[in-house]
Protein backbone atom coordinates (compact mmCIF):
# COMPACT_ATOMS: atom_id res chain seq x y z
CA UNK A 1 0.00 0.00 0.00
CA UNK A 2 2.71 2.51 0.94
CA UNK A 3 4.61 1.49 -2.06
CA UNK A 4 1.40 2.25 -3.99
CA UNK A 5 0.39 5.70 -2.14
CA UNK A 6 4.21 6.70 -3.47
CA UNK A 7 4.21 6.12 -6.76
CA UNK A 8 0.66 7.51 -7.05
CA UNK A 9 2.41 10.56 -5.46
CA UNK A 10 5.60 10.53 -8.03
CA UNK A 11 3.35 10.56 -10.88
CA UNK A 12 1.38 13.57 -9.43
CA UNK A 13 4.66 15.64 -8.65
CA UNK A 14 4.04 19.17 -9.63
CA UNK A 15 5.97 20.84 -6.30
CA UNK A 16 9.95 20.81 -5.53
CA UNK A 17 11.73 23.61 -6.25
CA UNK A 18 9.80 24.82 -9.15
CA UNK A 19 6.93 25.81 -6.80
CA UNK A 20 3.98 24.05 -8.22
CA UNK A 21 0.83 22.83 -6.74
CA UNK A 22 1.45 19.00 -6.31
CA UNK A 23 1.14 16.87 -2.81
CA UNK A 24 5.02 17.02 -2.48
CA UNK A 25 5.19 13.02 -1.49
CA UNK A 26 7.21 12.34 -4.80
CA UNK A 27 10.04 15.13 -4.36
CA UNK A 28 10.28 13.77 -0.60
CA UNK A 29 10.51 10.45 -1.89
CA UNK A 30 13.01 11.11 -4.53
CA UNK A 31 15.50 12.71 -2.49
CA UNK A 32 14.92 9.79 0.08
CA UNK A 33 15.84 7.64 -2.78
CA UNK A 34 18.88 9.81 -4.02
CA UNK A 35 20.49 9.90 -0.28
CA UNK A 36 20.36 6.40 0.30
CA UNK A 37 21.80 5.87 -3.32
CA UNK A 38 24.83 7.96 -1.86
CA UNK A 39 24.90 6.11 1.30
CA UNK A 40 24.16 2.67 0.84
CA UNK A 41 27.06 0.68 -0.93
CA UNK A 42 25.64 -1.44 -4.31
CA UNK A 43 22.49 1.21 -5.46
CA UNK A 44 25.11 2.56 -7.99
CA UNK A 45 24.66 6.13 -9.81
CA UNK A 46 21.60 4.96 -12.10
CA UNK A 47 23.93 6.44 -15.05
CA UNK A 48 23.96 9.74 -13.37
CA UNK A 49 26.83 11.24 -11.49
CA UNK A 50 25.82 13.35 -8.12
CA UNK A 51 26.69 16.89 -8.38
CA UNK A 52 30.24 17.35 -6.60
CA UNK A 53 30.56 18.17 -3.06
CA UNK A 54 33.96 17.16 -1.95
CA UNK A 55 36.59 19.05 -0.48
CA UNK A 56 38.50 18.16 -3.31
CA UNK A 57 35.97 19.26 -6.10
CA UNK A 58 33.37 21.77 -4.23
CA UNK A 59 34.57 25.42 -3.33
CA UNK A 60 31.61 25.59 -1.18
CA UNK A 61 32.29 22.63 0.22
CA UNK A 62 35.69 23.94 0.65
CA UNK A 63 35.09 27.03 2.04
CA UNK A 64 32.44 25.74 4.65
CA UNK A 65 35.24 23.38 6.27
CA UNK A 66 37.70 26.13 6.82
CA UNK A 67 34.83 28.01 8.00
CA UNK A 68 33.87 25.53 9.95
CA UNK A 69 37.19 25.10 11.74
CA UNK A 70 37.83 28.53 12.42
CA UNK A 71 34.34 28.72 14.16
CA UNK A 72 35.59 26.29 16.81
CA UNK A 73 38.59 28.48 17.43
CA UNK A 74 36.89 31.38 17.97
CA UNK A 75 34.21 29.43 20.28
CA UNK A 76 37.37 28.23 22.76
CA UNK A 77 38.50 31.76 22.65
CA UNK A 78 35.28 33.35 23.45
CA UNK A 79 34.75 30.76 26.39
CA UNK A 80 38.29 31.54 27.44
CA UNK A 81 37.67 35.77 27.70
CA UNK A 82 34.50 35.33 29.39
CA UNK A 83 35.92 32.95 31.98
CA UNK A 84 38.43 35.52 32.38
CA UNK A 85 36.40 38.34 32.61
CA UNK A 86 33.85 36.81 35.22
CA UNK A 87 37.48 35.97 37.10
CA UNK A 88 38.61 39.45 36.83
CA UNK A 89 35.44 41.03 38.24
CA UNK A 90 35.94 38.73 41.40
CA UNK A 91 39.30 39.52 42.01
CA UNK A 92 38.83 43.45 41.97
CA UNK A 93 35.54 42.57 44.09
CA UNK A 94 37.35 41.06 46.29
CA UNK A 95 39.99 43.24 46.32
CA UNK A 96 37.67 46.25 46.80
CA UNK A 97 36.00 44.46 50.07
CA UNK A 98 39.73 43.17 51.75
CA UNK A 99 41.23 46.80 51.11
CA UNK A 100 37.95 48.75 53.29
CA UNK A 101 38.61 45.86 56.29
CA UNK A 102 40.66 46.89 59.29
CA UNK A 103 44.39 46.56 59.58
CA UNK A 104 45.44 44.60 62.67
CA UNK A 105 47.23 46.65 65.01
CA UNK A 106 50.02 46.01 67.77
CA UNK A 107 48.85 46.94 71.18
CA UNK A 108 50.41 47.38 74.59
CA UNK A 109 49.72 48.08 78.19
CA UNK A 110 49.26 51.78 79.41
CA UNK A 111 50.37 53.16 82.73
CA UNK A 112 47.03 52.56 84.37
CA UNK A 113 46.89 48.62 83.08
CA UNK A 114 44.59 48.56 79.64
CA UNK A 115 45.59 47.52 76.73
CA UNK A 116 45.88 50.01 74.62
CA UNK A 117 46.35 50.47 70.51
CA UNK A 118 50.05 51.42 69.60
CA UNK A 119 49.10 52.07 66.28
CA UNK A 120 46.13 54.54 64.87
CA UNK A 121 43.55 52.65 63.53
CA UNK A 122 43.44 52.14 59.95
CA UNK A 123 42.02 49.97 56.97
CA UNK A 124 44.16 47.39 54.88
CA UNK A 125 44.18 49.83 51.95
CA UNK A 126 45.42 52.52 54.31
CA UNK A 127 43.47 55.18 52.64
CA UNK A 128 43.92 54.19 48.52
CA UNK A 129 41.18 55.18 46.95
CA UNK A 130 39.06 51.75 47.29
CA UNK A 131 36.24 53.20 45.37
CA UNK A 132 38.03 53.44 41.90
CA UNK A 133 38.69 49.85 41.76
CA UNK A 134 34.74 49.75 40.92
CA UNK A 135 34.96 51.85 38.62
CA UNK A 136 37.82 50.50 37.10
CA UNK A 137 36.23 47.04 36.88
CA UNK A 138 32.75 48.53 35.39
CA UNK A 139 34.63 49.89 32.75
CA UNK A 140 37.47 46.59 32.47
CA UNK A 141 34.03 44.23 32.10
CA UNK A 142 32.19 46.88 29.59
CA UNK A 143 35.18 47.26 27.06
CA UNK A 144 35.60 43.09 27.24
CA UNK A 145 31.57 42.68 26.58
CA UNK A 146 31.09 45.71 23.77
CA UNK A 147 34.15 45.64 21.67
CA UNK A 148 35.62 42.14 22.57
CA UNK A 149 32.93 39.78 23.22
CA UNK A 150 30.17 40.82 21.32
CA UNK A 151 31.99 41.13 17.74
CA UNK A 152 32.54 37.12 18.21
CA UNK A 153 29.15 36.60 19.17
CA UNK A 154 28.23 38.50 16.07
CA UNK A 155 30.61 36.53 13.62
CA UNK A 156 29.49 32.86 15.07
CA UNK A 157 25.77 34.17 14.52
CA UNK A 158 26.21 35.07 10.85
CA UNK A 159 28.29 31.56 10.56
CA UNK A 160 24.91 30.10 12.03
CA UNK A 161 23.12 31.53 9.64
CA UNK A 162 24.95 30.43 6.56
CA UNK A 163 25.02 26.61 8.09
CA UNK A 164 21.36 26.73 7.91
CA UNK A 165 21.67 28.22 4.13
CA UNK A 166 24.18 25.62 3.26
CA UNK A 167 21.57 23.00 4.78
CA UNK A 168 19.15 24.72 2.17
CA UNK A 169 22.02 24.12 -0.61
CA UNK A 170 22.53 20.33 0.41
CA UNK A 171 18.70 19.78 0.08
CA UNK A 172 18.54 21.81 -3.40
CA UNK A 173 21.51 19.59 -4.56
CA UNK A 174 19.93 16.09 -3.60
CA UNK A 175 16.64 17.21 -5.37
CA UNK A 176 18.66 18.88 -8.61
CA UNK A 177 20.20 15.10 -8.90
CA UNK A 178 17.17 13.26 -8.65
CA UNK A 179 15.22 15.56 -10.82
CA UNK A 180 18.19 14.91 -13.18
CA UNK A 181 18.01 10.70 -12.36
CA UNK A 182 14.39 11.20 -13.38
CA UNK A 183 14.99 12.70 -16.50
CA UNK A 184 17.92 10.36 -17.29
CA UNK A 185 15.22 7.11 -16.59
CA UNK A 186 12.61 9.04 -18.87
CA UNK A 187 15.33 9.59 -21.84
CA UNK A 188 15.50 5.63 -21.57
CA UNK A 189 11.73 4.59 -21.40
CA UNK A 190 11.78 7.09 -24.49
CA UNK A 191 14.30 5.03 -26.50
CA UNK A 192 12.78 2.08 -25.19
CA UNK A 193 9.11 3.04 -26.54
CA UNK A 194 10.65 4.14 -29.91
CA UNK A 195 11.97 0.39 -30.47
CA UNK A 196 8.71 -1.04 -29.51
CA UNK A 197 6.80 1.57 -31.95
CA UNK A 198 8.98 -0.22 -34.76
CA UNK A 199 8.74 -3.78 -33.85
CA UNK A 200 4.81 -3.53 -33.94
CA UNK A 201 3.18 -5.88 -35.77
CA UNK A 202 -0.12 -4.60 -36.29
CA UNK A 203 -1.94 -0.96 -37.32
CA UNK A 204 -3.52 -0.55 -33.95
CA UNK A 205 -0.80 -1.97 -31.45
CA UNK A 206 1.14 0.42 -33.19
CA UNK A 207 -1.15 3.08 -32.59
CA UNK A 208 -1.12 1.97 -28.79
CA UNK A 209 2.72 2.14 -28.97
CA UNK A 210 2.55 5.50 -30.43
CA UNK A 211 0.20 7.20 -27.58
CA UNK A 212 2.60 5.52 -25.22
CA UNK A 213 5.67 7.28 -26.48
CA UNK A 214 3.30 10.57 -26.84
CA UNK A 215 2.84 9.95 -23.14
CA UNK A 216 6.53 9.67 -22.20
CA UNK A 217 7.28 13.13 -24.52
CA UNK A 218 4.47 15.21 -22.82
CA UNK A 219 5.82 13.85 -19.18
CA UNK A 220 9.59 14.33 -20.29
CA UNK A 221 8.83 18.27 -20.81
CA UNK A 222 7.57 18.52 -17.75
CA UNK A 223 10.27 17.20 -15.91
CA UNK A 224 12.88 18.87 -18.06
CA UNK A 225 11.46 22.04 -17.09
CA UNK A 226 10.92 21.08 -13.46
CA UNK A 227 15.23 20.26 -14.01
CA UNK A 228 15.82 23.65 -15.58
CA UNK A 229 14.24 25.28 -12.53
CA UNK A 230 15.93 23.25 -10.23
CA UNK A 231 19.01 24.03 -11.92
CA UNK A 232 18.77 27.61 -11.48
CA UNK A 233 17.55 27.39 -7.97
CA UNK A 234 20.95 25.80 -7.17
CA UNK A 235 22.98 27.50 -8.76
CA UNK A 236 21.35 30.80 -7.34
CA UNK A 237 21.78 29.97 -3.65
CA UNK A 238 24.77 28.30 -4.18
CA UNK A 239 26.29 32.06 -5.43
CA UNK A 240 24.72 33.87 -2.80
CA UNK A 241 26.25 31.20 0.39
CA UNK A 242 29.80 31.34 -1.59
CA UNK A 243 29.22 35.25 -1.08
CA UNK A 244 28.19 35.08 2.58
CA UNK A 245 30.74 32.70 3.42
CA UNK A 246 33.79 35.02 1.55
CA UNK A 247 32.45 37.96 3.86
CA UNK A 248 32.88 35.51 6.73
CA UNK A 249 36.34 34.50 5.86
CA UNK A 250 37.44 37.98 5.19
CA UNK A 251 36.16 39.09 8.38
CA UNK A 252 37.86 36.14 9.60
CA UNK A 253 41.00 38.06 9.90
CA UNK A 254 39.59 40.84 12.80
CA UNK A 255 39.97 37.69 15.57
CA UNK A 256 43.73 39.04 15.93
CA UNK A 257 42.94 42.01 16.70
CA UNK A 258 39.95 41.14 19.02
CA UNK A 259 42.94 39.22 21.41
CA UNK A 260 44.79 41.95 20.87
CA UNK A 261 42.07 44.22 22.27
CA UNK A 262 41.25 41.91 25.41
CA UNK A 263 45.16 42.14 26.35
CA UNK A 264 45.06 46.04 26.09
CA UNK A 265 41.94 46.14 28.39
CA UNK A 266 43.64 43.72 30.90
CA UNK A 267 46.89 45.69 30.97
CA UNK A 268 45.41 49.01 31.18
CA UNK A 269 42.79 48.47 33.91
CA UNK A 270 45.40 46.04 36.08
CA UNK A 271 48.20 49.19 35.45
CA UNK A 272 45.31 51.60 36.88
CA UNK A 273 44.51 49.18 39.73
CA UNK A 274 48.14 48.92 40.74
CA UNK A 275 48.52 52.96 40.26
CA UNK A 276 45.57 53.04 42.88
CA UNK A 277 47.01 50.42 45.65
CA UNK A 278 50.64 52.04 45.72
CA UNK A 279 49.38 55.66 46.30
CA UNK A 280 47.63 56.26 49.93
CA UNK A 281 45.24 59.57 50.71
CA UNK A 282 44.61 59.90 54.79
CA UNK A 283 41.55 57.67 55.41
CA UNK A 284 38.90 59.22 57.59
CA UNK A 285 39.42 57.03 60.60
CA UNK A 286 43.26 57.77 60.24
CA UNK A 287 41.96 61.33 60.14
CA UNK A 288 40.16 61.22 63.08
CA UNK A 289 43.01 59.41 65.26
CA UNK A 290 45.69 61.50 64.06
CA UNK A 291 44.12 65.05 64.89
CA UNK A 292 46.24 65.71 67.93
CA UNK A 293 49.20 64.48 65.96
CA UNK A 294 49.83 68.15 64.36
CA UNK A 295 50.09 66.85 60.95
CA UNK A 296 52.31 63.70 61.68
CA UNK A 297 50.07 61.49 60.11
CA UNK A 298 49.85 63.46 56.82
CA UNK A 299 53.51 63.47 56.84
CA UNK A 300 53.80 59.43 57.28
CA UNK A 301 51.19 58.88 54.36
CA UNK A 302 52.88 61.11 51.94
CA UNK A 303 53.80 58.89 48.95
CA UNK A 304 57.58 60.94 48.79
CA UNK A 305 59.72 58.19 49.80
CA UNK A 306 59.74 58.92 53.84
CA UNK A 307 58.43 57.35 56.28
CA UNK A 308 56.47 53.94 56.98
CA UNK A 309 54.93 54.17 53.61
CA UNK A 310 57.97 54.45 51.62
CA UNK A 311 59.41 51.71 53.84
CA UNK A 312 56.18 49.22 53.00
CA UNK A 313 56.62 49.98 49.36
CA UNK A 314 57.81 47.25 46.98
CA UNK A 315 61.76 47.55 46.73
CA UNK A 316 61.59 48.30 42.29
CA UNK A 317 59.04 50.81 43.70
CA UNK A 318 62.06 52.86 46.54
CA UNK A 319 64.43 52.19 44.06
CA UNK A 320 62.64 54.31 41.50
CA UNK A 321 62.03 57.11 43.71
CA UNK A 322 65.54 57.09 45.00
CA UNK A 323 66.92 57.09 41.06
CA UNK A 324 64.13 60.43 40.72
CA UNK A 325 64.97 61.80 43.49
CA UNK A 326 69.11 61.76 42.62
CA UNK A 327 69.00 62.53 39.48
CA UNK A 328 65.94 65.96 40.07
CA UNK A 329 66.23 69.16 41.71
CA UNK A 330 64.94 67.88 44.86
CA UNK A 331 61.41 68.65 44.14
CA UNK A 332 58.79 65.59 44.34
CA UNK A 333 57.29 63.85 41.37
CA UNK A 334 53.49 65.13 40.71
CA UNK A 335 51.43 62.17 40.70
CA UNK A 336 49.28 61.97 37.58
CA UNK A 337 45.98 62.68 36.97
CA UNK A 338 45.62 65.27 39.72
CA UNK A 339 42.90 67.11 38.24
CA UNK A 340 39.69 66.44 36.30
CA UNK A 341 37.72 63.27 37.94
CA UNK A 342 39.01 59.81 39.54
CA UNK A 343 37.80 57.16 36.98
CA UNK A 344 39.58 59.30 34.08
CA UNK A 345 43.33 59.56 36.69
CA UNK A 346 43.15 55.65 37.24
CA UNK A 347 42.20 54.64 33.91
CA UNK A 348 43.76 57.23 31.37
CA UNK A 349 42.96 57.55 28.43
CA UNK A 350 40.74 56.09 26.13
CA UNK A 351 42.24 52.86 24.44
CA UNK A 352 42.79 52.69 21.00
CA UNK A 353 41.63 48.89 19.21
CA UNK A 354 44.03 48.32 17.10
CA UNK A 355 42.66 48.54 13.35
CA UNK A 356 41.69 45.02 11.86
CA UNK A 357 44.93 43.58 9.46
CA UNK A 358 43.32 43.01 6.34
Amino acid sequence: TLALAMATAMAKDDGGASGGSGLGLGRAWRMFTERNRRRVPGMGDGGVVPTPFTLERSVTARMSAEAQAFAASIKRCERDIRGMKEAGETFLDTCKDVLQQPLPRIHGMDASGLVQPVEREDTIGRGCPVEDIQVVSHELSTGLEQDVLTPMKQWLFAYSTVQGRLRELEDKRIDMDSRRRQVANLRIKEDQAKKAVDQAKSISQREKKEKALEAIWHTQQHKDSKLTASIASYESMESEVLEELSGLIRDAVCLKSYLAACTEFQREAFRSISASLLSTQPSAKAGQASAGHSGTAEEDNSFDGQGEEANDAPASTRDQQAAQAGGGDGKKVKKKGSKGSRSHALYGDDIKLPAPSR
